[in-house]
């Protein structure tokens, strides 16, 4: 005759079922692609109103910058969604509008500051903006291939910040 106790004690020992995986955790990318193209539209626009405003009319030139625009965020998502799937998807967008939005600002100052032929670009402030904006994200692109794991770059938080502040002073000092 078995006792309860050691019907139990057997009943510890069969085999227990396998352990549930938990689901995987959604990524966002899509988010992050949306907000990207709300961005880019913002950007776009704002630049034609700028165009329209300044120049009344509007002239082909503002493709290079919207294309640009697009094509260096869409760089960046496509390396986010690759090397960083569960990142904040909230960065890049909101990094990507107040890119676009400087760039229609210092654009519209161009525009005041130079008198221009029509389709001649004007002086080269925005085209500095491009290109700083791609050297920013050449320069992200590459700590997300070189940095596996973000946790490391703690060590490095005063360094990082000093190196950021003379990055933003450079602009400053650069000659016209």
């Amino acid at each position: 005759m078995t006792t309860p106790g050691r019907a139990k004690r057997r009943e510890d020992t069969q085999p227990q079922s396998p352990v549930a995986v938990a689901p995987q955790l959604p990524n966002r990318r899509n988010s992050e692609l949306v907000l990207l193209g709300f961005a880019a539209v913002i950007t776009t626009v704002a630049l034609l109103i700028v165009e329209a405003n300044q120049e009344s009319g509007l002239q082909l030139d503002l493709i290079q910058f919207t294309v640009g625009f697009v094509v260096m965020f869409g760089i960046a998502h496509v390396a986010v969604r690759r090397y960083a799937p569960y990142a904040d998807p909230l960065l890049l967008p909101v990094v990507a509008l107040l890119n676009g939005l400087g760039l229609v600002l210092i654009y519209r100052l161009d525009l005041s500051t130079h008198s221009r032929p029509a389709g001649i670009l004007p002086g080269g402030n925005a085209n500095q903006q491009m290109l700083w904006t791609l050297l920013g994200i050449v320069v992200f692109v590459a700590i997300l291939l070189l940095v596996h794991d973000h946790r490391m770059l703690a060590r490095y938080g005063y360094v990082c910040g000093l190196a950021g502040l003379v990055l933003l002073a450079i602009p400053a000092v650069l000659p016209d």
